[in-house]
């Protein structure tokens, strides 16, 4: 069975990737699920965080200076899933991530 994935933008702006079943002439079938859409680096070390001790910080700023901060927050229930993909994301890729930089909310 092939899959058709497709970027679908909501309402509220939101974008992630739709897969379908692909049909035999090509064309996209039933419904399967939504996936989140990849993220980028900048796009992950550039998020600010809405709240907290640190509100108003990049993840990237947070992810330099406490990332024992990024650990507990990535335990915590209430997160939205937009920060826990984020955190998951830096938690799989800490030592590669460590050899980055953060300068004024850009990589290095």
């Amino acid at each position: 069975m092939e899959f058709i994935k497709r970027e679908v933008t909501f309402k509220n702006g939101a974008k992630h990737l739709e897969v379908r079943v692909k049909n035999p002439d090509g064309s996209p079938g039933r419904f399967v699920k939504f996936e989140g859409r990849p993220l980028d680096l900048n796009e992950i070390f550039n998020f600010q965080m809405p709240w907290g001790q640190y509100k108003d910080k990049t993840i990237g700023e947070i992810f330099s200076k406490d990332f024992n901060y990024l650990l507990w927050l990535s335990k915590q229930k209430l997160i939205s899933k937009s920060i826990s993909r984020r955190i998951a994301f830096l938690m799989e890729n800490k030592r590669a991530f460590s050899q980055i930089k953060v300068v004024n909310n850009e990589q290095k």
